[in-house]
């Protein structure tokens, strides 16, 4: 078996394959997806407190409250760290960002002030 050959055959089925990747995620997908994941457990408390608190008062109330604060703490601080990787967004950046939040975190694509507030100057 001539190996010129095969070795051509070799680097052809590579450079289709390579060039079939997708392109490595722009600065707006890998800020969203971080800003998706600092956010996960905050929504999600957010959702079950407006469901099981409603008006209730009482110390199991409150003390979902404060769970729900600390987790705005942890988001706070992780988003601070996506700051600091990537500096505050900017205003004319939201619309990209809220676009494929839209499809990463829907919950979250909707929420256009905490998204300014956690990331924006």
């Amino acid at each position: 078996m001539n190996t010129v050959p095969f070795i051509a055959l070799l680097l052809a089925v590579a450079f289709f394959i390579s060039a079939c990747q997708s392109p490595p995620p722009s600065r707006e997908e890998k800020i969203a997806g971080a800003y998706c994941e600092c956010m996960t457990r905050l929504v999600q408390m957010n959702k079950d407190m407006q469901a099981k608190v409603g008006k209730d008062t009482s110390e199991q109330a409150i003390a979902l409250f404060r769970a729900l604060e600390d987790a705005y703490n942890e988001a706070k601080e992780c988003s601070g760290t996506l700051i600091g990787q990537f500096g505050k967004l900017r205003p004319e950046e939201l619309p990209a960002i809220e676009k494929i939040l839209a499809q990463k975190c829907p919950e979250l694509a909707a929420q256009h002030d905490l998204l300014q507030e956690m990331l924006g100057e």
